[in-house]
């Protein structure tokens, strides 16, 4: 890893639990954080998988040079993949993941959810970078049980 290196990743699982879309979340010289294209859409994962996914989606994550300013959320590559016929749909539809963190100086991933409902509440988890993927996943499936549920 490279120090100093900013890493992020974005998770959308279904709230029905059927699909799931790993982004890798790059940043641009102004520090403004897009998705990269093509992200992974599963129907079916193990948690090895979805650990290995978002482990690897972290490692691309960087800074890359790209105007954003024409940029609309519906040109989101996760939205897109999602396949839902509008924003809101996907919004309703999907609970985002987001996973940051970890380079040589921090040695933790940040993982953390927000609820969909009025309060707007926050559940985060730490795990360390060496943890393995079924860890990583393990504790990506609590947030996202958390935030679906609205249990905190």
């Amino acid at each position: 890893m490279i120090s100093g290196r900013p890493q992020r990743a974005r998770v959308y699982l279904h709230r029905e639990g059927s699909r799931l879309i790993v982004a890798t979340v790059h940043h641009n010289q102004d520090g403004i954080c897009f998705e990269a294209e093509a992200p992974l859409s599963l129907t079916r994962w193990t948690d090895e998988e979805l650990g290995d996914s978002v482990k690897l989606a972290l490692e691309q994550s960087g800074i890359v040079t790209r105007d954003l300013r024409k940029l609309q959320q519906t040109d989101w590559p996760s939205f897109k993949a999602g396949g839902e016929p509008s924003l809101r749909a996907f919004q309703i539809s999907f609970i985002p993941i987001e996973i940051s963190g970890a380079n040589e100086d921090n040695l933790v991933y940040t993982i953390e959810g927000t609820s969909a409902n009025e309060e707007e509440l926050t559940v985060r988890a730490s795990v360390a970078a060496q943890a393995s993927p079924a860890e990583f996943a393990r504790l990506i499936n609590r947030v996202y049980q958390a935030c679906r549920d609205r249990r905190f």
